[in-house]
C-alpha cells in the first residue's frame, strides 16, 4: 500500500482528454507507488492539460503533464514537464505517474533541506549562572582550597558550572556537588541569562590564611579571638603545658 500521498487535477483538460484519464487511470491509480488524490488546479501538485486547457495568467504549476502531439512554447513555467501522446495507454500512464511521484519526492526533500538550511542552527539555551546569597560555613568536603576557590568567585559574579570549574580545578562531579549542597541550603541562586548582577566588593570574600602557614607562640596568641582560642591555639597550649609540666615534674 502507499506510504505517500501526491495531488492532481484534471478538471483543465478538454472533455475527451479527460474521459480518457478517468478510464486509464482507473486501471493504473490503484497500483501506483504513490496515493494520487484528485483536487482543484490552486491546491494541485500535478497539472494535467491539453490544447484547450484554459491555464490561468500568472499560474505557476509544480509538475505538468501535456496531453498532446507536441508541447506548446506558451506553457508557463514548471520545475517537471511531461507528454502524452493523445492515445497513451496504461503503461504509458503508469510511467508518467511513476516519475511524477519520484520528482514530487525529492522536490519535497530539497525543499524541506533548503528550509533547514535557511534557518539555520537552533539556539541553545545560555546555560544557567549562579550567585552566592550568603557566604556558607561548609564543612567536609567543601573546605578544601579549591571549593573556597569556587565560593568566591561565586560571591563575586553570577557565574556557569563551566566558569566555576575552570577557575577553581574542579571536575564536573563536585561543581555539581557544590551547587547541589548550596541550592540545599538556600544559599545559591539561579541568574537569568539576561540578568547583569553587580560584581560584589573586596569585603565579600573573606581572606584566610594560606592552608601550609605555620603559627608561632606569639602570632598563635595575637591573633585569637574575642571569644576564645581556635583549635590550632588550644592545641599548642597543650603541648607547652605538657612540656612545662614534665620540665617540673623531672626538677
Amino acid at each position: 500500500m502507499p506510504t505517500t500521498s501526491a495531488t492532481f487535477a484534471t478538471h483543465l483538460l478538454g472533455e475527451s482528454s479527460r474521459e480518457r484519464f478517468q478510464r486509464v487511470s482507473a486501471q493504473v491509480l490503484p497500483h501506483a507507488i504513490c496515493q494520487w488524490r484528485e483536487t482543484q488546479a490552486q491546491q494541485a501538485q500535478l497539472w494535467l492539460v491539453d490544447a484547450s486547457s484554459p491555464i490561468p495568467a500568472g499560474a505557476q504549476p509544480l509538475c505538468m503533464i501535456y496531453v498532446g502531439p507536441t508541447v506548446p512554447q506558451q506553457l508557463p513555467p514548471v520545475h517537471w514537464l511531461t507528454r502524452l501522446d493523445i492515445g497513451y495507454t496504461a503503461a504509458d500512464l503508469t510511467d508518467v505517474l511513476h516519475r511524477a511521484a519520484v520528482f514530487l519526492g525529492d522536490w519535497g526533500a530539497r525543499h524541506r533541506a533548503c528550509l533547514l538550511r535557511d534557518a539555520g542552527p537552533p539556539a541553545s539555551a545560555a546555560p544557567q549562572r549562579w550567585r552566592l546569597r550568603a557566604w556558607p560555613s561548609l564543612g567536609a568536603p567543601y573546605d578544601s582550597g579549591q571549593h573556597l576557590c569556587a565560593l568566591a568567585l561565586l560571591s563575586r559574579e553570577a557565574v556557569t558550572a563551566d566558569q566555576i570549574r575552570r577557575h577553581a580545578g574542579l571536575d564536573d562531579a563536585h561543581v555539581r556537588a557544590l551547587l547541589a549542597e548550596l541550592q540545599r541550603r538556600g544559599l545559591v541562586r539561579a541568574v537569568p541569562a539576561s540578568v547583569t548582577v553587580p560584581a560584589a566588593g573586596p569585603a565579600a570574600v573573606p581572606i584566610a590564611p594560606p592552608a601550609s602557614a605555620t603559627w608561632g607562640v606569639g602570632p598563635v596568641l595575637a591573633s585569637q579571638p574575642a571569644e576564645g582560642p581556635g583549635p590550632a591555639a588550644a592545641g599548642l597550649a597543650r603541648q607547652l603545658s605538657s612540656w612545662v609540666g614534665g620540665e617540673g615534674h623531672g626538677g
